[in-house]
């Protein structure tokens, strides 16, 4: 019981965390404090695309093995996916409008994130709809194809390049690094969570 209640506050700890980071995370001399939304939305948008990679390497694996463990745990993998990948495109948003006064939304990578974000709805949709696990492993390919093939064919109108890459300042980069751990942290526990409790509820 103790451990269960433990657990339960993981993900409390994790938010805790990313809060403190960011109140420590240094600025951006063009940015200013306006980085530390592009801190989490980078952390986040990390995280989401592990997700999607795990969830096209899993709808896969189905396919081959048909072993069923495979299906669970993509469908949880891909309920976390989503609401990562939202939010890092609510937080993008905001960031956006903080920077540049409002929100480009014909932005070629804008475009970009929102038609992952309706390939990951979408797939969520097939889950109720599609009975077949072989073909709902095969269409969670999509989102990590449309991620691969199309960031790196659209041009850069407003959104600013790699802001790692760019910066030659280390602790810029070690915050990002550090959000994303923990952001993907939290992402794993919510996977394991949801995971749990459909076992429980079988």
């Amino acid at each position: 019981m103790i451990i269960k209640k433990v657990l339960q506050l993981i993900p409390v700890l994790f938010v805790l965390i990313i809060i403190f980071v960011l109140w420590l995370a240094p600025l951006e001399r063009s940015l200013g404090s306006t980085i530390k939304y592009v801190y989490l939305h980078v952390a986040l948008t990390w995280s989401a695309t592990v997700g999607m990679s795990l969830m096209a390497v899993l709808g896969v694996g189905y396919v081959f093995w048909r072993h069923e463990p495979l299906d669970h745990w993509r469908q949880a993998i891909g309920r976390v996916t989503l609401s990562v990948w939202f939010l890092a495109i609510v937080i993008s948003t905001v960031a956006a409008k903080i920077a540049w006064g409002s929100v480009s939304w014909s932005e070629p990578l804008i475009i970009v994130a929102l038609l992952i974000l309706v390939s990951l709805l979408v797939i969520q949709l097939l889950e109720g709809i599609i009975h077949s696990p072989v073909i709902r492993g095969l269409v969670s390919i999509f989102p990590i194809g449309f991620l691969i093939v199309l960031t790196h064919q659209v041009p850069r109108i407003i959104h600013p390049d790699d802001p790692i890459k760019s910066s030659d300042y280390w602790p810029i980069k070690l915050t990002f690094y550090i959000l994303f751990l923990v952001c993907l942290l939290l992402a794993v526990w919510l996977v394991w969570f949801l995971e749990q409790r459909r076992k429980a509820n079988r």
